[in-house]
């Protein structure tokens, strides 16, 4: 009898160690969906940064474009990866252009259609800007690439 109340008792601690570590688990949060839409209004006057998510910087950033007519913010668009390490980010021909830091990828927002497209670099760097032909120049590591923005 001594042993059946023993095993019962181990059974009932298992089974709430168990239960009780799956309910205190908290779900992962997660950044809002962006849904692409046209930004056409701003017409490239605005101003963007990138700013880290402060719940967790290192998941994700947001592109922030403030509109410099009425100085507010136009556009919070959420970038979930995507880690602001140099908050500059650059207008060209309808498109605003940006860095990853984490992902080493360059960042196209068409403000056309509103979505955001994705180029892999091969090392993380800084930003030099947009030329007229369309080119990004990332400086990294003493080396110069250039991605075709076109």
């Amino acid at each position: 009898m001594k042993n059946a109340l023993l095993v019962i008792s181990m059974i009932i601690v298992i089974t709430g160690t168990f239960i009780f570590q799956s309910c205190s688990k908290q779900p992962e949060i997660q950044m809002p969906e962006y849904t692409p839409e046209p930004i056409l209004y701003l017409n490239g006057e605005a101003f963007a940064i990138l700013s880290a998510w402060k719940k967790d910087p290192s998941k994700g950033s947001y592109l922030v474009l403030y509109d410099l007519e009425k100085l507010e913010v136009a556009k919070v668009i959420p970038l979930p990866g995507v880690v602001a390490f140099v908050d500059t980010v650059y207008y060209w021909n309808g498109k605003y252009v940006f860095l990853s830091w984490a992902t080493s990828e360059v960042g196209i927002l068409d403000a056309e259609t509103g979505k955001i497209k994705m180029l892999s670099v091969v090392q993380p760097g800084l930003g030099l800007g947009v030329t007229k032909a369309g080119y990004f120049y990332v400086v990294s590591n003493g080396y110069d690439r250039e991605k075709d923005m076109g």
